[in-house]
């Protein structure tokens, strides 16, 4: 357990980088790349929630069809 604590805090950190970034500061690229992200956030959003939708349906399929064949004990 404690390595998941400063592991989880980096993550969380990284998923809220967008907050800490300005257009004065010394990561003027990154604020490009922060108002780049957020022209697209909404497609890449659908991408992929479309994208997991099939991934867990073709999950449960494949476990149905591991089921179906597998030799009884």
């Amino acid at each position: 357990m404690y390595w998941q604590v400063p592991l989880a805090l980096l993550l969380t950190s990284v998923k809220w980088w967008e907050n800490f970034v300005d257009k004065t500061s010394y990561t003027a690229k990154l604020f490009d790349l922060k108002k780049e992200i957020q022209r697209v956030r909404v497609k890449m959003a659908v991408i992929t929630s479309l994208w997991g939708i099939f991934f867990t349906i073709g999950f449960v399929f494949l476990l149905e069809y591991i089921q179906v064949n597998s030799v009884p004990v």
